[in-house]
């Protein structure tokens, strides 16, 4: 739990609370007048949920199967206040229209800028109709867990990876720039020995782009903007299990070939 104590420190001092959500891309304080953020809750390291055998025969103590993270759950506590009954409701309808979304979106707070979390409001407490001055909440739904760092890129051939975070993660685009002809393109986590391999026509100056979590919408696999799934080496590609981490090395073949690779650490 992360408490904000004064609330009045936006008004006395001219700037958000410690705690003030980005949701969507903008802070609800700056868009709402009268709006604060109270407390957040939720952010804390989550737990797991096990999947275990605790009973096995000639054996002590258990099994866990598989562990998994629930969706995170954000609660989120304000302080609205209105001039008068008028521009308390108005107000609270602008609050209910910025928080409405049809899809997750990024959210970040002021205190920890630089770590980010996917999500949209379910729920919102109801407020009384009777006041100018409340302190309510809403509930956010994250249905991927983790938090994500800023998105940033290494390049070179070889690589290496620099990120805060200990844990793996999926490169966001992997982009290799062939300068010369070849019909094989390779990218290795040297550190894992995980392999991305393509079998195909490549002249120079091709672009490969790799999203290996590309949405509905996206080619996973592009030479020069155009799909080439039918390129990928299915029986020596790790391509769902190709992460990188902090230290990783990863190369591609040809080996003149540029590098770039975008990525995000992650946090539980």
């Amino acid at each position: 739990m992360y408490d904000f104590i004064d609330i009045n420190e936006r008004q006395q001092n001219n700037y958000f609370p410690s705690v003030a959500m980005n949701f969507n891309g903008r802070f609800l304080e700056e868009l709402i007048d009268g709006y604060n953020t109270l407390r957040v809750a939720g952010r804390e390291v989550l737990s797991y949920d096990l999947d275990t055998i605790d009973n096995i025969s000639g054996r002590d103590g258990g099994y866990i199967q598989e562990k998994t993270l629930q969706p995170r759950i954000l609660k989120i506590t304000y302080e609205l206040k209105g001039k008068d009954h008028l521009h308390f409701q108005q107000q609270f309808r602008w609050l209910q229209y910025y928080l409405t979304t049809k899809d997750d979106v990024e959210i970040y707070f002021r205190d920890d800028p630089d770590v980010y979390y996917y999500g949209q409001v379910i729920e919102m407490d109801t407020v009384p109709d009777d006041k100018n001055h409340i302190v309510s909440s809403f509930v956010i739904r994250c249905d991927n867990p983790l938090k994500f760092e800023k998105q940033t890129f290494v390049e070179g051939n070889p690589s290496e990876m620099f990120m805060l975070s200990p844990f793996e993660t999926v490169p966001s685009e992997i982009e290799i720039k062939i300068n010369e002809d070849t019909d094989k393109i390779r990218v290795r986590n040297e550190t894992t020995g995980r392999n991305i391999v393509l079998d195909g026509d490549y002249k120079n100056n091709d672009v490969i782009k790799i999203r290996i979590k590309a949405d509905k919408s996206k080619d996973k696999l592009t030479k020069n903007g155009q799909g080439i799934m039918k390129d990928l080496d299915y029986t020596t590609t790790d391509f769902n299990k190709f992460k990188v981490k902090n230290k990783d090395i990863v190369s591609a073949v040809p080996s003149s070939s540029n590098l770039k690779i975008k990525y995000r650490g992650v946090w539980k």
